[in-house]
């Protein structure tokens, strides 16, 4: 990748964290290894579980941890157990015991959280009142007190549950809270009853408390919600339309949700990620009243987590461009960094497969020993993303100049991998990010850990030394709850929502330049009795360009099939590229390069090869 014009210095230091609990044994974090008995982390990849936002005063940055190895009750410290949310001074200062941390969930009489799942503190975010955060599928209210302060203990503290406006489906994970403090943004997943297949849909409601509900304790209700998908097809963020009887249309985007990942600091946008390019999943911001979504990223690499800065002029977003992806001594050959440019790498090919084989993405980035392949990447939002560019990559991983050695500990040690979220400090010249160790624990694959007791998990801010502070956007005013485009829900309406596609037939798609034969074969929706979905794509290219200076030539097909329960994603390709990149995309016939799934978060089942070369350089499913 060609070096940037301009990087930002970055400095990155580690944060503190609680001393590392020996084993998950009753009793292991004892008085010597922490002599405040406020407890141990535990040593796994599961330390640390998720932080997105600092705290309304810059100094505190808000982290989901988990404890292990504390003493049984009665003995005070029994309480630093299980899964909490800590406060973690990012300003090198401490708390009045000396600590650089504060667990504000441990303690909390159970009366004061009726109806939580208290082991869920994942993706925490800050209300701006500092009395309030939301967490899980929870909030933590300590008002009148703010959060930080010694006022707010355990007794004064309250967590209340954010209840799922729907009857089934109850799964709501990945909730944003929307910056207007009123609304919430969340993922609702809808599993096949075997397991073998899933699909989400973007959510937005606003949030009610109701201190005496009917039914159930207190806690926050959803209500006058919408799903974030358009009934229309041209914005349904599958990018094409039917125009006219078999011919069809590559549409601007719009209505790109995909899996949603927050919003923006105005309020007015959400943003996702989607395939404007075949299989190169990208972020992207999607007006909130209009449906029209912008791209904001373009890199080959599979994007997924992503925070704006409060300024709203830079994005840091979680990606795969990574080098030696392995983490192990030797990495990969090379020519293949980047884990999924063999399947991503192709600038200019619409997303027509990706009808229907999509899914295949959570076989292809799963991996049992290691997790995810992510890394932190700065992105300037100063420029639009164009397909006239000759550069396929954006953006400055942040993370490099250490050692890249496999085992170094550096911060740039491959092995350590990046999880959802990066936060944002309010004057938006740092962010705070964690990792876990991705690598299989057998000694002879891996080197130990240098982290402090060998524990997998650690926590890190990167300052960007460069920047003079700037004030955060203005809160917004409370948006509107309808969203125009969007599909509203009423208690009692069929789910999951319908989702619109390309109905099955053979069509002709026009370029800017050349064309496109598709053919398309549906059948009955795995989600929703009565509906369709596509499980076929077959595309011939004739010097087909989306863009103008991006060519395509040849033939590719994917298909998804199912086979008790697991399902299969069969793709075929020999397509040429040409004009502003050059290069092809081929699998090994006749089998093709298919991916097996046997149930919702396995790692997938390889056979076959996909080989992308683009501008030289060889990228292989090989390399997985």
């Amino acid at each position: 990748m060609p070096p940037l014009e301009n990087p930002e210095t970055v400095v990155i230091e580690a944060l503190p964290l609680p001393p590392t609990a020996p084993s998950n044994t009753i009793g292991a974090c004892t008085k010597a290894i922490n002599a405040n008995g406020t407890g141990c982390l535990n040593a796994s990849r599961a330390g640390i579980d998720g932080a997105r936002t600092f705290t309304p005063d810059g100094n505190h940055v808000y982290v989901s941890v988990r404890f292990s190895g504390a003493p049984a009750a009665p003995d005070p410290a029994s309480i630093y157990s299980g899964g909490q949310l800590i406060l973690v001074k990012t300003d090198g200062t401490t708390f009045p015991n000396g600590d650089g941390w504060h667990c504000v969930t441990c303690g909390v009489p159970e009366e004061n959280r009726v109806g939580v799942n208290s082991d869920d503190n994942t993706y925490p975010e800050a209300f701006r009142d500092g009395a309030r955060v939301k967490m899980g599928t929870s909030i933590l209210d300590c008002s009148p007190h703010l959060i930080t302060a010694a006022s707010c203990t355990p007794e004064a503290t309250h967590i209340y549950p954010i209840k799922s406006p729907f009857p089934t489906y109850r799964i709501i994970r990945e909730l944003r809270l929307h910056p207007d403090n009123v609304h919430l943004g969340w993922n609702q997943l809808v599993l096949t009853p075997d397991l073998s297949g899933a699909t989400q849909f973007g959510v937005f409601g606003r949030l009610e408390f109701d201190p005496s509900p009917a039914f159930g304790p207190p806690g926050y209700e959803l209500r006058n919600v919408s799903f974030m998908l358009s009934p229309e097809l041209g914005k349904s963020g599958r990018f094409f339309s039917v125009k006219s009887p078999g011919e069809l249309i590559f549409e601007p985007p719009t209505g790109v949700i995909g899996e949603f990942r927050g919003f923006t600091p105005d309020g007015k946008s959400t943003l996702g990620i989607g395939t404007q390019d075949s299989f190169n999943w990208d972020t992207f911001s999607t007006s909130l009243e209009t449906g029209e979504s912008t791209r904001l990223s373009r890199d080959p690499a599979y994007t997924d987590p992503a925070n704006i800065s409060p300024d709203g002029k830079s994005i840091v977003i979680l990606d795969g461009r990574v080098t030696e992806q392995t983490g192990y001594p030797g990495g990969k050959p090379a020519g293949t960094d980047g884990r999924l440019y063999f399947a991503s790498a192709g600038i200019g090919v619409p997303p027509l497969l990706d009808m229907a084989i999509a899914e295949a993405i959570a076989g292809l980035y799963t991996n049992s020993a290691r997790g995810s392949f992510l890394q932190p990447v700065l992105i300037k939002l100063d420029k639009p993303v164009r397909n006239d560019d000759p550069d396929i990559h954006d953006g400055q991983q942040i993370n490099l100049g250490g050692d890249p050695t496999a085992g170094s500990g550096s911060i740039s040690d491959p092995l350590w991998l990046a999880g959802a979220d990066p936060a944002w400090s309010p004057d938006s010249t740092a962010v705070v990010y964690y990792q876990r160790r991705g690598c299989n624990p057998a000694p002879a694959d891996c080197p130990p850990s240098l982290e402090p007791g060998g524990r997998n998990s650690r926590l890190l801010i990167a300052r960007f030394t460069d920047r003079t502070p700037t004030q955060p956007l203005p809160p917004p005013d409370p948006v509107s709850d309808i969203i125009p485009w969007g599909t509203p829900y009423t208690p009692g309406d069929t789910l999951p929502p319908s989702r619109a596609i390309v109905p099955a037939g053979t069509y002709t798609l026009t370029g800017m330049s050349g064309s496109a034969e598709v053919v398309v074969t549906a059948g009955p929706s795995r989600f929703r009795e009565g509906d369709e979905e596509v499980v076929s794509v077959a595309v011939t290219y004739y010097n087909y360009s989306a863009d103008g200076v991006n060519f395509i030539d040849g033939t590719e097909s994917g298909t998804r099939g199912t086979e008790g329960s697991k399902t299969t994603f069969t793709w075929h390709a020999d397509l040429t590229f040409s004009g502003l990149h050059e290069g092809t995309r081929k699998t090994s016939e006749p089998g093709g390069f298919v991916v097996t799934l046997s149930r919702l978060g396995a790692e997938g089942e390889f056979s076959g090869t996909l080989v992308t070369s683009l501008d030289g350089v060889t990228y292989s499913s090989d390399s997985l």
